[in-house]
C-alpha cells in the first residue's frame, strides 16, 4: 500500500472503532470503491495503539479515579458493599459488567462466524439496517432521566447482554451500548462517558493482543517508519476529534446522524455486492 492508501485505511479503521457503524465498512470502501488491497494487521496495531493513548488522555481523570477504586477495593474489600461503595468503585463494577461479556464472546465466538453465509453483503446490509432502526427506536424510547450519578448494576447486566450482539462485525459494539443505555433511560452525557470508556477498554485489550501478535518493531519495519509516523498522527487526531464531536453531538440529544449513516451503509453493502467484480 502507498502512504496515501495507508492513511485512508487508518482513518476509516479509526472511525469504525468509535462510531456506530459496521466494521466491514472500511474493507468494503477500500475494495469496492477504490479497488485497493485490504489493510494489514500492522496498520490496525498502530491504530489501536493511538486509540489507547487517546482514550487514556481524554478520560484521564476518570481512569485515575477507577484505578484508585480498584486498588482501594483490593485493600479494603468491605467497601464493595453497596452502602459503603464509592462512585468510582460503582463505576468500575458497572464498566466490568458491560465490558467483560462482549470481550469474551468476541474473543471466542467471532472466529466461528467466518463462514460465507455470515459475511455475505446481504447479511451485512440487513444487520446494518437493523442497527439504524435500533438507534431510531432508542432515540424515541429514551426518557433521559438517569445521569452520571445514577448507575445501577442491574442496568449493567442488561447493557452487557445487549453488547453481545456485537459478536457479528456488522453490528458495532458502540451501537449496541447506545441502544442498551437508551433502554435504561440514561442521559446522553452518561451515554457518551460510559460507552466511550467501555470502548476504550476494548481498544486497550485489542492493543495488548495486537502488540503481542504483531509487535511494534515489526509494524514499523513492515509499514515503513515515515508511514508509521503519519498513521500514528492521523489516528490520534481522528480519535481525539471524534471524541470531542461525539460528546457535542450526543449532548444535543440525537442519534439522527448515525441512523442515516447506517441506512446509507446498508444500501452500500447491497450495491457493493453487484459492483465488486467490476
Amino acid at each position: 500500500m502507498t502512504t496515501f492508501q495507508a492513511l485512508i485505511d487508518a482513518f476509516l479503521r479509526t472511525l469504525a472503532q468509535m462510531l456506530p457503524f459496521s466494521e466491514r465498512v472500511p474493507n468494503a470502501v477500500l475494495q469496492g470503491l477504490m479497488h485497493w488491497s485490504e489493510g494489514t494487521l500492522e496498520i490496525l496495531c498502530l491504530v489501536f495503539l493511538m486509540g489507547s493513548i487517546a482514550f487514556l488522555v481524554f478520560f484521564r481523570f476518570d481512569w485515575m479515579g477507577i484505578f484508585s477504586a480498584f486498588f482501594r477495593s483490593l485493600l479494603q474489600p468491605l467497601t464493595l458493599k453497596a452502602e459503603l461503595r464509592s462512585l468510582d468503585q460503582h463505576t468500575l463494577m458497572f464498566l466490568i459488567l458491560i465490558f467483560v461479556p462482549a470481550l469474551l464472546v468476541r474473543r471466542f465466538i467471532t472466529p466461528l462466524l467466518s463462514d460465507d453465509l455470515f459475511t455475505h453483503p446481504f447479511v451485512n446490509a440487513a444487520l446494518t439496517a437493523l442497527l439504524a432502526f435500533g438507534l431510531y427506536f432508542s432515540h424515541r424510547w429514551n426518557k433521559r432521566i438517569h445521569g452520571l450519578n445514577h448507575l445501577k448494576l442491574g442496568d449493567g447486566f442488561l447493557i452487557g447482554a445487549m453488547s453481545l450482539l456485537s459478536v457479528h462485525p456488522a453490528i458495532p459494539y458502540v451501537g449496541t451500548l447506545w441502544i442498551g443505555f437508551a433502554l435504561c433511560n440514561y442521559h446522553y452525557e452518561a451515554v457518551f462517558k460510559y460507552s466511550m470508556m467501555a470502548v476504550g477498554l476494548t481498544i486497550f485489550a485489542g492493543t495488548v493482543s495486537l502488540l503481542s501478535h504483531v509487535g511494534l518493531h515489526n509494524a514499523f519495519d513492515t509499514v515503513g517508519h515515515l508511514n508509521c509516523i503519519a498513521i500514528l498522527v492521523v489516528s490520534f487526531v481522528t480519535f481525539w476529534m471524534g471524541l470531542e464531536n461525539l460528546q457535542k453531538n450526543l449532548n444535543e440529544g440525537t442519534y439522527k446522524t448515525f441512523q442515516w449513516l447506517n441506512t446509507l451503509f446498508a444500501i452500500f453493502f447491497i450495491v457493493f455486492y453487484f459492483i465488486k467484480d467490476y
